[in-house]
């Protein structure tokens, strides 16, 4: 398995992939000016109107209703919600919006943006993994982090999203 990082070499941070969650984006903002934050997520909820907290919304991005229904009501496990959120992933218009974003993460910080908080599942993760994947498929440098909170200072310190 080989493990992406954060190196040296790209000194303005200006090429990573980034996940968050809607609580944490003006947080973010802060430090990552210049950033492009995504939400990925189905939905608007009655505190989140991702239009509005988001530079874009790509709910190609998001499970499908029938997905959501299933995990919440724990009708499926992860494992089970994990492939089917793959496959619905493979559909031609997720592909290319996940391209475009790969594309988007070479040139500034890019964060993929949803409603689950550190620490609990949630498809952000494996869209990191997907997106990633699609970037080596196609010779696009980016680098992927999957910490919550990065910390320009720090960025050593966080796990950082592992492909396979």
């Amino acid at each position: 398995m080989e493990r992406f990082q954060i190196t040296g070499k790209n000194k303005e941070f200006g090429k990573v992939l980034f996940q968050t969650y809607f609580k944490n984006v003006e947080k973010m903002r802060e430090e990552y000016h210049a950033a492009k934050f995504i939400a990925v997520c189905r939905e608007r909820t009655q505190w989140v109107n991702p239009d509005i907290v988001c530079d874009e919304w790509e709910k190609n991005l998001a499970p499908s209703g029938e997905l959501l229904r299933d995990w919440k009501a724990h009708n499926i496990n992860w494992d089970e919600y994990v492939q089917r959120f793959l496959a619905e992933m493979e559909k031609p218009k997720a592909q290319e919006v996940m391209l475009t974003i790969a594309k988007e993460a070479q040139t500034h910080d890019v964060f993929l943006v949803c409603y689950e908080g550190p620490g609990k599942h949630c498809h952000r993760y494996l869209l990191l993994d997907l997106i990633m994947k699609l970037a080596v498929q196609n010779n696009i440098e980016i680098e992927v982090c999957s910490a919550v909170k990065p910390n320009r200072k720090d960025m050593d310190l966080f796990s950082f999203l592992s492909i396979s």
